[in-house]
């Protein structure tokens, strides 16, 4: 029985995040005729994964559903971090918000509609909605 291998597993987690969908996002660049191209990128524990981009729309739909695995996390409670940037200009961020992990059920898959803001310029800047699943 190698009780350092038990251990590890056991201190560990693994989330799984589904991207559903981005409502009311807000266009930084009003003069063009060109929509953004917005992605959101995902980060937890330092590790980040990213989407496809849209084309030209501020509410984009990804089908079908990109699905994004976190494995080996440590079980302390963390955040998901969300961040949706715009991948036609630049890579400015249209907007961003988190998910606590202590708001999740072990096991269970939940659906969260997170606000979108960007401190300093606009306070709310469309919503993310995704699927958050989290194994102990």
């Amino acid at each position: 029985c190698n009780h350092f291998f038990d251990s590890f597993l056991s201190s560990t987690m693994s989330l799984t995040v589904k991207l559903l969908r981005c409502e009311g996002l807000k266009d930084y660049n009003v003069r063009s005729t060109n929509k953004a191209c917005p992605y959101v990128e995902f980060t937890v524990d330092g590790v980040k994964e990213r989407s496809t981009s849209a084309k030209n729309t501020l509410n984009p739909l990804w089908d079908p559903t990109p699905k994004f695995v976190f494995d080996n996390l440590p079980q302390e409670p963390g955040l998901l971090h969300i961040r949706v940037l715009d991948d036609n200009r630049g890579k400015i961020k249209l907007g961003e918000g988190e998910v606590e992990f202590s708001s999740l059920v072990p096991g269970v898959e939940t659906e969260f509609c997170v606000k979108l803001c960007h401190p300093g310029l606009f306070p709310e800047k469309g919503t993310c909605f995704v699927k958050v699943t989290y194994w102990p």
